[in-house]
């Protein structure tokens, strides 16, 4: 068991959850969810328990993971116009010497917004003001949101607590 992906409520993290994503450290994490609303609230959860366990401070934490909430929450809501099995959201999360990287990717085609004015479409505006680095890429396989942002260099980054690998 992974002790930052694991939850008060019992929500958790298969094994099969756990990869070697691309930073491959040892404080490396990877999750993925169905696309459904319900999941986004266990993905804020296993990243702010990640962050915290990175040593990452409680503010930067806190705009993180809201950003990373908002690019997931994009993907549930723009990537699949109807759900199904294929239907998930993937969080990748590894650090760097002086940043962390988290990646949010979906494999779905993210619908056009409506024209017209609207009170709905700041999301992409929010994660970039919360985040140093934010880069879309959308292709026919999906879209994946990168965030990198840096550490203060008086912050060393530790080893998040990987138990039960």
């Amino acid at each position: 068991r992974c002790t930052h992906c694991h939850g008060s409520e019992g929500n958790s993290m298969s094994a099969s959850d756990h990869s070697a994503p691309r930073g491959g450290g040892a404080d490396a994490a990877r999750l993925e969810r169905p696309a459904d609303p319900r999941e986004l609230e266990g993905i804020r959860r296993a990243v702010h328990m990640w962050l915290g366990g990175l040593g990452i401070a409680p503010d930067l934490r806190d705009d993180l993971v809201y950003a990373t909430s908002e690019a997931a929450s994009n993907s549930v809501e723009h990537a699949y116009p109807v759900s199904g099995a294929a239907s998930t959201v993937a969080v990748t999360m590894w650090s760097a010497a002086d940043a962390v990287n988290i990646e949010i990717a979906d494999h779905g085609h993210w619908l056009q917004p409506a024209s017209g004015p609207s009170n709905r479409g700041h999301g992409l505006q929010l994660i970039r003001g919360l985040v140093d680095s934010v880069t879309i890429d959308s292709r026919s396989t999906g879209t994946t949101v990168s965030l990198r942002h840096p550490v203060p260099s008086t912050h060393e980054l530790r080893p998040a607590p990987m138990h039960g690998r």
